[in-house]
C-alpha cells in the first residue's frame, strides 16, 4: 500500500473552511484561483498540480501569504485573523464527510 504523501499532487483535493464555517473540496486537476470570503474580506487560494497556497488576504501581517505553497496530505495553511483554512486530503478521504466533534481550527 503506498504512502500518501505519496500520491501525486492531482490525486488530491483541497478542502478549504472559509470564514462563515463553510467546507468546500476541490479538487486538484487543473489549475484555479479561489476566492474564500471571511470576516476581513475575501482571500484568494491558488491551486495548481503542484499545491495550494494564499496569495492574497486582506490580514494584517500576511503570515498565510507567507507560508507558502502546501503540497503534502495533511499539511495546512490558514490565515487565522480571516478565518480560512486550507487543507490537503486524499481524494477519497471519507472523513472529510463525519462529523467531529472539533472545529477547523483544532483539527
Amino acid at each position: 500500500m503506498a504512502n500518501t504523501e505519496d500520491r501525486k499532487f492531482d490525486e488530491l483535493e483541497i478542502v478549504i473552511i472559509d470564514g462563515n464555517g463553510k467546507t468546500y473540496k476541490v479538487k486538484t486537476e487543473k489549475k484555479r484561483l479561489i476566492t474564500a470570503k471571511g470576516p476581513l474580506g475575501e482571500s484568494t487560494i491558488s491551486i495548481t498540480k503542484k499545491g495550494a497556497q494564499f496569495i492574497s488576504s486582506p490580514c494584517p501581517n500576511h503570515t498565510c501569504i507567507k507560508t507558502g505553497l502546501i503540497k503534502k496530505v495533511n499539511e495546512t495553511a490558514a490565515c487565522v485573523p480571516n478565518k480560512i483554512i486550507i487543507t490537503i486530503k486524499p481524494g477519497n478521504d471519507n472523513s472529510l464527510h463525519k462529523q467531529s466533534p472539533l472545529d477547523g481550527l483544532t483539527q
